[in-house]
């Protein structure tokens, strides 16, 4: 990777949908992730990240891990919420710039099982490639276990 300037903010620290927002997740957040990991213990166990939620949720939230190269201050993590209850129902951390400079990595993309297939998570990834697009991203990656079915038929859905 590219030797490194001065850190850049990509995406507004906070953005929405008719559905729910993103806010940008500091290091108190930790709880909320931990609760969301481990209501998808399954899904963490097939995708090959089985362990205690609490330290995935620690390892999240820290940044501790990144990718080949990656440096913390490109890496976002935002908490979702439901734009009526205001409850926390999901994270997502994107990585800006992996593996190429025009490159966005989708490294976790989590959501509490209550608000599953409730079209939350359709929504927020074409709100998340509009906001990529207009800030000069051209290029989207994710991260999915093989064995994930759900989660591949899913991001198949969202155009990947």
């Amino acid at each position: 990777m590219r030797k490194e300037g001065r850190p850049v903010q990509y995406l507004p620290s906070r953005w929405e949908t008719n559905l729910c927002f993103m806010v940008e997740a500091d290091d108190q957040a930790t709880g909320a992730v931990a609760m969301i990991l481990g209501e998808n213990t399954e899904a963490l166990e097939i995708s090959g990240k089985p362990g205690n939620p609490q330290e995935q949720a620690q390892r999240e939230v820290s940044h501790a891990v990144l990718p080949p190269g990656g440096v913390p201050w490109r890496e976002r993590l935002y908490l979702i919420r439901d734009i009526e209850s205001r409850d926390t129902i999901g994270f997502l951390n994107v990585y800006f710039g992996y593996p190429t400079p025009e490159t966005i990595y989708i490294s976790s993309f989590y959501m509490r099982p209550a608000w599953q297939g409730r079209g939350f998570g359709q929504v927020i990834v074409a709100e998340l490639a509009r906001l990529v697009l207009q800030a000069g991203f051209h290029d989207a990656r994710v991260v999915v276990g093989l064995k994930n079915w759900r989660a591949l038929r899913f991001w198949t859905r969202c155009g990947f």
